[in-house]
């Protein structure tokens, strides 16, 4: 997966912004970072946010940087409640998924609660090209699943094969037994 950089970093001058601000860090804990907001965004390049933005305060830390695909990122833009009662964006580094959107059969994201609500229109994450992502994810998963599962059958099948040459054998056993005692 491809790794882009923050938009509001100045374009060209990205890398060495990023590089200055996490130093080495930035080739050893960016690519490998597990995101779950990354898996919202259905793949392909991605971009460094910061969840609490720099226009309104937001820091440089470690803890404060999502991955974020391009297209969130500029729905996103620099938003950060203006008052308290403002809706406020899902941090995936505070809460999971699960708690704020039922991922649907149809590869729709439901909301469960207010914040995922707010996400989901803000940040648009019902838009085709996501949908067609989790819909592939969710065959790799079936695909996943059937495969262990047909794993668990061979196995089975190995068994209870070997549990009938064992029988066969056993009964060849006793058939001669039976000659021996007649004969």
């Amino acid at each position: 997966m491809l790794l882009g950089f923050d938009a509001d970093a100045g374009g060209a001058e990205a890398a060495s912004y990023w590089q200055s601000v996490l130093g080495n860090q930035a080739r050893i804990w960016l690519p490998y970072q597990d995101d779950p907001a990354a898996m919202l965004a259905g793949g392909g390049e991605l971009t460094i946010d910061h969840f609490h933005p720099r226009a309104h305060g937001g820091s440089d830390e470690l803890d404060n940087l999502l991955y974020c695909c391009n297209r969130c990122n500029q729905y996103k833009l620099a938003y950060w409640p203006a008052r308290p009662s403002a809706p406020v964006l899902w941090n995936p580094r505070v809460s999971p998924r699960d708690e704020h959107f039922l991922a649907l059969d149809d590869g729709t994201l439901y909301p469960l609660t207010d914040i995922g609500a707010f996400t989901l229109k803000r940040l648009r994450l019902n838009r085709p090209p996501l949908i067609a992502y989790r819909l592939r994810q969710q065959a790799r998963g079936e695909e996943a699943r059937l495969l262990a599962r047909y794993r668990d059958l061979l196995t089975a099948l190995e068994q209870v094969t070997q549990q009938q040459a064992a029988l066969l054998e056993e009964q060849r056993q006793l058939l001669r037994l039976l000659r021996e005692q007649r004969g």
